[in-house]
């Protein structure tokens, strides 16, 4: 029992090494006025009514408050946990489900993310989303991994962030670690390289005509058998162009390829 205890102190100790502040020293305190208040509870009621009808995880950051200010229903970010007890942690949180090592890689990527966001025109600012995956360790000892995508929702006149959504889904991804900035108009990303601390274009590979008509006949149901025929091609044809789609796409079966497909606009 001793042992066991003594155990467990230490991998408490171990976790409290995390100093939650340090996701919030890169950050300018934003100043907030009424017209920004109005603004944040109009937000607050879509984002809530987004939550009743999406199969996803919402959370909001308050960049003033330190805290979340909304928190959705949904399991998955909850980990097991309440929301009154989540919300009452902060991100305090995080050193409950996230493992140390994910947690150090978060605050790498959070200072990466305000330097990039800070070096960006103020009319800018609200174009920018960043993704990236990490481990949930739930409740019960299960690991999930997630993705988290983050976009600034109110931004006051200094180009200052008060509150940014994040929308938390399990990964499909089989490249671990990847941290992307993407611009919501024109579809460019950026992928971060921890070693060197810097950004780097990402060129996607474009589907072709063929793979997306395939892929679009597979978000409506259809078999490899159905879209052989609809096409007038050989079923082994599909499956080749299949392979090729989740080679471009970076996934393992078809319903991801659909998923991250929607998600970038390729479809």
């Amino acid at each position: 029992m001793f042992v066991y205890l003594q155990k467990n102190t230490q991998k408490k100790k171990k976790m409290n090494k995390i100093n939650i502040n340090s996701f919030f020293s890169p950050i300018n305190k934003p100043k907030i006025d009424d017209n920004l208040i109005d603004k944040m509870k109009n937000s607050m009621d879509i984002i809530d009514r987004m939550a009743c009808i999406l199969n996803q995880s919402l959370y909001v950051i308050d960049y003033l408050k330190q805290n979340f200010i909304y928190i959705s229903p949904n399991k998955l970010f909850l980990c097991g946990y309440t929301m009154e007890q989540v919300k009452k942690w902060g991100y305090s949180f995080y050193t409950k489900v996230i493992p140390e090592v994910d947690l150090n890689r978060l605050l790498d990527i959070n200072k990466a993310r305000f330097d990039f966001y800070y070096k960006l025109p103020i009319d800018k600012r609200y174009l920018y989303t960043i993704e990236y995956d990490f481990d949930l360790i739930n409740i019960n000892k299960k690991v999930t991994r997630v993705n988290q995508r983050l976009i600034p929702l109110i931004i006051n006149e200094y180009g200052d962030l008060w509150l940014a959504l994040c929308i938390v889904t399990p990964s499909y991804s089989k490249e671990k670690n990847k941290t992307i900035i993407k611009s919501i108009h024109t579809g460019e990303q950026l992928i971060y390289q921890a070693k060197i601390k810097s950004w780097y274009k990402n060129i996607l590979q474009p589907l072709t005509v063929k793979e997306k008509q395939i892929l679009q006949f597979s978000s409506e149901g259809y078999t490899n058998t159905d879209i052989a025929k609809k096409l007038s091609l050989n079923i082994n044809t599909i499956k080749f162009h299949k392979r090729n789609i989740y080679q471009k796409l970076d996934v393992k079966n078809c319903v991801q390829a659909i998923s991250v497909a929607s998600h970038w606009g390729l479809l």
